[in-house]
């Protein structure tokens, strides 16, 4: 069996987990087991999307737009990307020295969206909430 993973959380998953090996071994069977830190779940990564896309909708919605570096005049839509690029990453970057969202803890997640949209709210008055029904 290839491509199986086991998230440890506590005492109990531990000892199942440990039990599936010692099974393993006395079965004659190779595994190679790769510890990973758990990070943000898919959830919390289509979560965090949505709020990109939604505060783009909501920024452009408002006016806001990004300077085109050739001609200030000219404004460049907000989008998914150029949120997470221009408004959050150098948020997780200031608050935990982190270049990537896949390298964030999921309570840095939560505080760094909230550092964001509280600013941008703030600065603009575009208010954007984190969408928690995408986590359920």
């Amino acid at each position: 069996m290839t491509g199986q993973s086991w998230v440890v959380k506590n005492k109990t998953q531990a000892e199942f987990f440990c039990t599936f090996i010692h099974t393993q071994v006395k079965e004659n069977k190779e595994w190679i087991y790769a510890i990973q830190r758990g990070g943000r779940t898919n959830k919390q990564n289509r979560a965090a999307h949505l709020c990109f896309r939604n505060l783009a909708e909501a920024l452009n919605d408002a006016g806001f737009g990004i300077p085109h570096p050739l001609n200030a005049a000219l404004e460049i839509p907000y989008t998914e990307e150029s949120v997470k690029e221009l408004l959050y990453r150098p948020v997780i970057r200031a608050m935990y020295n982190k270049h990537s969202t896949a390298d964030l803890e999921t309570k840095e997640l939560t505080q760094s969206f909230d550092a964001m949209l509280n600013r941008v709210a703030e600065v603009t008055g575009v208010v954007v909430h984190f969408p928690q029904h995408e986590l359920a």
